[in-house]
């Protein structure tokens, strides 16, 4: 299985599900505002694999895509050095570099 995010160019970004669910999750760890991160986390717990920060209103969006562009920097913080990791930072920064500026 995989989840998807939907991008602002109308193409979407793919990934096996333990890497989207580790995105979802994080950005629920990261999110300053908790009625936010609780709508973010119910993708979460209903296994949805999908999010499209289209979805939200502006505000959020903006919130949201912020902490998907430090998906790459809050996987080295939090991810303990392993063979792998240098892998998973590549895949989040595609992520990263597909949501722009």
């Amino acid at each position: 299985m995989a989840g998807s995010i939907a991008l602002p160019d109308g193409t979407l970004w793919s990934a096996s599900s333990w890497v989207f669910y580790w995105v979802i999750d994080t950005l629920v760890d990261e999110l300053d505002d908790p009625e936010l991160a609780a709508r973010v986390r119910s993708i979460s717990e209903h296994n949805l694999g999908w999010l499209d920060p289209g979805d939200f209103p502006a505000e959020d969006r903006a919130r949201v895509v912020a902490v998907l562009r430090s998906m790459p920097e809050l996987a080295v913080r939090r991810m303990a050095p392993s063979e792998g990791r240098d892998a998973y930072v590549a895949v989040l920064t595609k992520l990263a570099g597909k949501l722009g500026q």
